[in-house]
């Protein structure tokens, strides 16, 4: 359970800095849409990472499965 754990954390990290990179880059071009941009990425990694998790999950269970 913990090594799952951490497998979705370190999925959703990765995602997160991708996320915040693309936003970033964004933000840098329209100003006005720093704060939003902000809010986005936050509600976008935390979107992200649950379902890398669940993807995750999912192979997982079906792995073990089979």
């Amino acid at each position: 359970m913990r090594g799952q754990l951490a497998s979705n954390g370190i999925a959703g990290l990765i995602a997160g800095v991708v996320w915040y990179t693309i936003t970033t880059l964004i933000g840098v071009f329209t100003p006005t849409y720093v704060v939003s941009g902000a809010v986005i990425s936050v509600v976008g990694t935390f979107a992200i990472a649950f379902a890398i998790g669940r993807l995750i999950r999912r192979a997982k269970q079906q792995r073990s499965t089979s």
